[in-house]
């Protein structure tokens, strides 16, 4: 679990179930006020996006995903239509 407070870019957590992805998170402190942290999000399976503000105190659950090398397209495969090459090689 984590707090408001403690979210970051890349950090993703789960609300209702989905996991989300913090793309940008800003802390804010005023005086009289409690502080918050306002957050842009991005649902990782349907791309929405939005904007949520918490409270420094809110609990919420992270998520730890495992991260996977997308594979180099196949040189065996020639396209049809015509393409463009990579600018930047695959490294294996």
């Amino acid at each position: 679990m984590k707090t408001g407070k403690e979210l970051k870019p890349g950090t993703v957590i789960r609300l209702e179930n989905d996991p989300w992805l913090v793309q940008k998170a800003e802390f804010t402190k005023s005086g009289r006020n409690s502080a918050i942290m306002k957050t842009k999000l991005k649902n990782l399976l349907t791309g929405y996006k939005t904007e949520i503000v918490y409270s420094a105190d809110d609990k919420l659950d992270d998520v730890i995903l495992d991260r996977k090398k997308r594979p180099c397209p196949s040189s065996a495969a020639t396209p049809t239509r015509s393409w463009t090459p990579l600018t930047t090689p695959c490294t294996s």
